[in-house]
């Protein structure tokens, strides 16, 4: 079985989802799951679909671009606006940094086979990981 490498977007903790301009075409309707977990489960959860270093994310959407699957994983007692900011991820929105569109475009093209195949192997990458919060703040 092919075995899915991870990438993370490196996404700061505060950053707000853009409504104007960041749905991304191609991931506006994605099957999703959300899951409540203790809030002390959040790092192992979200690590599973990225490497998360020292931040300690306080919710995330981890999203697979050739399923259009988005997995939320959320701490009990969440806030409502972190609740809708991962919806938002699971309904095709990015940060207003846009580095979800930047990761979504650049799968699209490996996947379209515009560059070399032994180049897409080793950056075929089909899961990403948005995520909220961290310790610095």
């Amino acid at each position: 079985m092919k075995r899915l490498m991870v990438i993370l977007a490196l996404l700061s903790g505060c950053t707000s989802i853009d409504y104007k301009d960041g749905l991304i075409l191609g991931l506006e309707q994605m099957t999703v799951e959300e899951h409540y977990i203790d809030p002390g489960e959040i790092y192992a959860r979200c690590s599973q679909c990225g490497q998360l270093g020292l931040t300690l994310p306080e919710a995330c959407t981890c999203i697979n671009f050739r399923t259009k699957h988005a997995v939320i994983w959320l701490p009990r007692g969440a806030a409502q606006s972190t609740i809708e900011h991962e919806r938002a991820h699971s309904r095709g929105y990015d940060h207003q940094t846009g580095e979800l569109r930047l990761q979504f475009a650049g799968w699209t093209k490996r996947s379209a086979g515009k560059i070399s195949p032994s180049v897409q192997a080793a950056n075929g990458n089909e899961t990403v990981l948005s995520k909220v919060g961290n310790s610095g703040q």
